[in-house]
């Protein structure tokens, strides 16, 4: 991924606060874990991988405990491998996952091989119960006399459905010979979308704040209702499926914040709110739930900042403090 972009990401979200759990460790071998099968924790929104160099790839989960979400730290144990037993492991780190991420994970493994197939899973605390798991692949080296195969996405409303499109992608590229099978999926954005009633197909349980109501449409408002909506998203199989498959290149589009937006304005009600608050908020969810890379150094982690909502400046002379 160009510099230019990593620079872009770490500009736009050094100032929304966001924060998530971290780490960053290098290619080491190892002996594997031995899951025990820990039926009180699970990773009800699979596994993905992001933004892959050749020498590294960026590796995320999710994890909560099946009787009701803790307001506690878990512990978590990350492996990748070239096998998919896992009967050898390349690299093996344990992390920790809080609640002020809602515990999801973001870990960095570099000094990798490149242009290679590999596997990863998460498990739970001290060789608990693993996760579904994960395959995923290193970018070819610039000098790499290759082609690289994609695939791409974009404005997937999770009410109006169409994720049966990812279960053919990947069914096409199980049978396809291996100089045509696909290095990784680029997604347009409009990830989720922030507003209820964008389709028919099925629903989105409501909000956790109840969500705000502009043109007749619930819309997130809090960090809650925006992780509310990826975690209701990342609950359909096909997406998650395509996840595990393939590392994905993510950009954002409207909807990830709000329908029609230029900076921190919105587009309901009045047609032009301001929103800072809930700007940050959509950020903050998006940079925990999305692996992409925000710097050249993923493993260092952000810190938090408060937003105040402010009118937009009107050119009028009201009021004197505007966006």
């Amino acid at each position: 991924m160009p510099s230019s972009r990593r620079a872009f990401l770490k500009t736009f979200l050094s100032g929304t606060g966001c924060f998530a759990a971290a780490a960053a460790f290098p290619f080491a071998p190892s002996e594997p874990a031995r899951p025990n099968g820990d039926a009180d924790v699970h990773f009800p929104q699979g596994v993905a991988s992001g933004d892959p160099t050749p020498d590294s790839i960026l590796l995320w989960t999710r994890v909560q405990r099946a009787d009701a979400p803790t307001e506690h730290p878990l512990p978590l144990v990350v492996q990748v491998s070239r096998r998919h037993d896992f009967s050898t492991v390349l690299a093996e780190r344990a992390l920790t996952v809080t609640a002020a991420s809602d515990h999801t994970a973001r870990v960095f493994v570099h000094d990798l091989p490149s242009d290679s197939v590999l596997f990863y899973r998460f498990l739970a605390g001290d060789g608990a119960a693993a996760s579904r798991r994960g395959r995923t692949r290193t970018a070819p080296s610039p000098d790499a006399d290759r082609p690289v195969r994609f695939a791409y996405a974009s404005c997937q409303a999770y009410e109006a459905g169409y994720y049966g499109v990812y279960r053919t992608l990947i069914s096409e590229d199980k049978e396809a010979p291996p100089e045509e099978k696909l290095d990784f999926v680029l997604h347009l954005g409009d990830f989720i979308y922030e507003g209820l009633g964008y389709g028919d197909a099925r629903s989105v349980p409501p909000f956790p704040s109840g969500g705000q109501h502009g043109e007749g449409t619930p819309h997130a408002k809090t960090a809650n209702d925006y992780r509310h909506l990826y975690r209701t998203y990342l609950s359909d199989p096909h997406l998650q499926a395509a996840r595990a498959r393939w590392p994905f290149l993510h950009v954002w589009d409207d909807h990830e914040f709000t329908n029609d937006a230029w900076q921190s304005a919105a587009t309901y009600d009045s047609g032009a709110d301001s929103a800072q608050s809930r700007k940050v908020a959509a950020n903050r969810a998006w940079f925990e739930y999305i692996p992409a890379r925000l710097s050249d150094h993923e493993g260092d982690e952000g810190g938090t900042s408060h937003a105040q909502d402010f009118p937009p400046c009107r050119g009028d002379g009201r009021p004197a403090r505007c966006q």
